[in-house]
C-alpha cells in the first residue's frame, strides 16, 4: 500500500518555495512575458483577422460568388474570377490567427514541460538552474498529444459520472512528470502514472481537497474583499498586489508539493517492483 505524508509534503512545498524565491519568481517573470507578448500577438491577430474573415466569408457566400460558381458549373466561363475569390478567402489573415494561435498553444505547453523539468532539478539536485528550465523542447509533441488524451479521457469521465472522471484524473495526473522524468511515449506515461497512482488515489484526492480548500479563500479575497475597497485607489492596489503575492506563493508551494508526492510514489513504486 503506497502513501505519503500530506503535512510533509506542504511542509516540502513550503521549504523548496521559501529557498528558491528569487528562482521561482523569475521563471514566473519569464513565463508571465512570453504569454504576454504571445497574448498581444493573438489580439492583433484577432483584430486584424476576424474582419477580413468575416468580409471574405461574405465575399464567398454572396450572390455573385454563388452566380459565379453556377456558371462555372454551366459554362465554364469565368473560372479564374470564381478561383480568385475562393483564393482570397482562403489566403486572408484567418490564417495568420490560426498560425498564432497554434504557436501560442505549443508554447505555453512547451512552458508547461520547462516548469516540470525545474521543479525535478529543484527536487532531485537541491539547486536553481535557468538552463534546466529551457530543457528538452523534443518533448513537446508527446506531451501535447498526451494532455488533449487526457482532457478527452477526463471529460469523457465527468459526462458519464462525477467520480469515474475524479477516478481517471487521478489515475493519470502524474503523466507529465513521467514525460519530462523518464522521456517516456505517450502510452508509456499513462501506464506508468496508473501504476504511480495505484493505491495512493484517496490520499491524492484528499491532497485535492485541502489545496482546494486553501485556495478558495484566497481567491475569494482576491474576488469579494479587494473589490470593496475600489473607491480607495491606494488601499485597493495595495491590497489586490497582496492577493497576487498570496496566489503566487500558493501556487508556488502547490506545484512544490506536486512534485515531492510524484518523486515518494515513483520511489515506492519502483521498490515494489524490485522486490518482486
Amino acid at each position: 500500500m503506497k502513501n505519503f505524508s500530506i503535512k510533509q509534503a506542504l511542509w516540502y512545498g513550503i521549504q523548496t518555495t521559501t529557498h528558491h524565491l528569487p528562482f521561482l519568481l523569475g521563471a514566473s517573470i519569464i513565463t508571465i512575458s512570453i504569454l504576454t507578448i504571445l497574448g498581444i500577438s493573438i489580439g492583433l491577430a484577432t483584430t486584424l483577422g476576424i474582419p477580413m474573415g468575416l468580409i471574405s466569408a461574405y465575399l464567398f457566400t454572396s450572390p455573385l460568388a454563388c452566380e459565379l460558381i453556377s456558371e462555372i458549373t454551366s459554362s465554364g466561363q469565368n473560372v479564374s474570377v470564381c478561383y480568385s475569390t475562393i483564393l482570397d478567402f482562403f489566403s486572408t489573415r484567418w490564417l495568420l490567427f490560426a498560425f498564432v494561435f497554434l504557436v501560442i498553444f505549443l508554447i505555453t505547453y512547451y512552458l508547461s514541460i520547462c516548469w516540470l523539468n525545474s521543479l525535478l532539478y529543484l527536487h532531485d539536485h537541491k539547486k536553481r538552474s535557468y538552463k534546466a528550465f529551457f530543457a528538452h523542447p523534443r518533448l513537446l509533441p508527446t506531451f501535447t498529444i498526451s494532455s488533449f488524451l487526457y482532457i478527452i479521457v477526463v471529460s469523457l469521465g465527468m459526462i458519464t459520472l462525477i467520480v469515474p472522471g475524479i477516478i481517471v484524473a487521478i489515475m493519470f495526473i502524474m503523466f507529465g512528470y513521467v514525460i519530462v522524468d523518464k522521456k517516456a511515449g505517450i502510452i508509456e506515461s499513462f501506464y506508468k502514472s496508473e501504476r504511480i497512482t495505484h493505491g495512493a488515489k484517496w490520499r491524492l484526492f484528499l491532497m485535492g481537497i485541502i489545496m482546494i480548500g486553501i485556495a478558495i479563500p484566497i481567491q475569494l479575497f482576491i474576488n469579494r474583499i479587494v473589490p470593496m475597497f475600489s473607491k480607495t485607489p491606494i488601499l485597493f492596489f495595495a491590497l489586490l498586489a497582496i492577493g497576487a503575492l498570496l496566489h503566487l506563493l500558493f501556487s508556488f508551494v502547490t506545484i512544490n508539493a506536486n512534485t515531492y508526492i510524484y518523486r515518494i510514489l515513483d520511489t515506492q513504486t519502483n521498490n515494489a517492483v524490485n522486490q518482486k
